[in-house]
C-alpha cells in the first residue's frame, strides 16, 4: 500500500490518480500565497473564519439582510414567502454542507496539516473546502433566488467575502488552492440545481392546485 502521507490521499479514493502535474502546480501555489500572507493575517482571522458561531452568524445575517431587501422591493411579500424562502435558502445550506463532506470523503485528499495517519479513523479531509463551497452556494442561492433588479453593492460585497474566506483558507494553512477552487464551483453548481428543482416543484404545485380546482 502506497503511503498516505506521500500521496497525500486516502488509500484507494481518486487523490491518488490525479496526475502528480496538477498537485505539484496546487503545492507550489500554496507555498506562494503563504509566503505572500504570512505578515497580513492578524491572529483574530483564524478564530473568525474557523468559530462555528461567527460563520453561523455571517449565513444567517445575509440571508436575513437579504430578505429584508426583497421586502423592501416588493410591496407584496409577505411573511410566508418570507418564511419559504428562509426556509429553503437555510435547507439548501444544510444539505451543501453534507454533500461537500461526502466529495470529500470520495476524494479523499488529506487536508496540509495531516502528519500522522491511522486506517482506523478518518483524518482530516481537505477537497473540496467546506467554506469555499458553502459561501459559493449561498452566494448563488441568493443571486438566483432574487425576483427584483439586483443590489449591486450587496452581491458585490457578498462574492468579495466570499473570496476573502476562500484565499484565507490556504493563508491559514487549512487547505489547498485546488480545494478552495473546487469548492467555490461545486458550491455555485450544487445552488444552481437546488434553485432548479424548488422551481420545478414549485410549478408542479401550482399546477396540482389548479387541477383540483378545475375538477370542483
Amino acid at each position: 500500500m502506497r503511503d498516505p502521507l506521500i500521496t497525500r490521499s486516502l488509500p484507494g479514493h481518486l487523490w491518488e490518480n490525479v496526475p502528480r502535474e496538477i498537485i505539484e502546480f496546487d503545492h507550489e501555489l500554496r507555498e506562494n500565497i503563504l509566503h505572500w500572507s504570512k505578515d497580513y493575517a492578524p491572529s483574530f482571522l483564524k478564530w473568525l473564519i474557523e468559530s462555528p458561531v461567527s460563520i453561523t452568524i455571517f449565513f444567517i445575517a445575509t440571508i436575513m439582510l437579504y430578505l429584508s431587501k426583497q421586502r423592501r422591493l416588493k410591496v407584496s411579500f409577505n411573511k410566508s414567502l418570507v418564511l419559504k424562502k428562509f426556509f429553503f435558502i437555510t435547507l439548501s445550506l444544510g444539505a451543501s454542507d453534507l454533500v461537500s463532506y461526502r466529495l470529500k470523503i470520495w476524494i479523499g485528499r488529506l487536508k496540509p496539516h495531516v502528519d500522522y495517519y491511522n486506517p482506523e479513523f478518518l483524518p482530516a479531509l481537505s477537497l473540496p473546502s467546506n467554506h469555499a463551497f458553502n459561501t459559493s452556494c449561498l452566494f448563488f442561492l441568493l443571486l438566483l433566488t432574487s425576483n427584483k433588479p439586483l443590489n449591486k453593492t450587496f452581491f458585490a460585497g457578498l462574492a468579495l467575502i466570499s473570496i476573502f474566506i476562500g484565499v484565507s483558507r490556504v493563508s491559514l494553512g487549512q487547505h489547498y488552492p485546488l480545494d478552495v477552487v473546487a469548492g467555490w464551483l461545486l458550491g455555485s453548481i450544487f445552488a444552481t440545481l437546488a434553485v432548479k428543482i424548488e422551481t420545478l416543484f414549485t410549478a408542479y404545485q401550482h399546477a396540482q392546485a389548479e387541477r383540483i380546482s378545475h375538477s370542483k
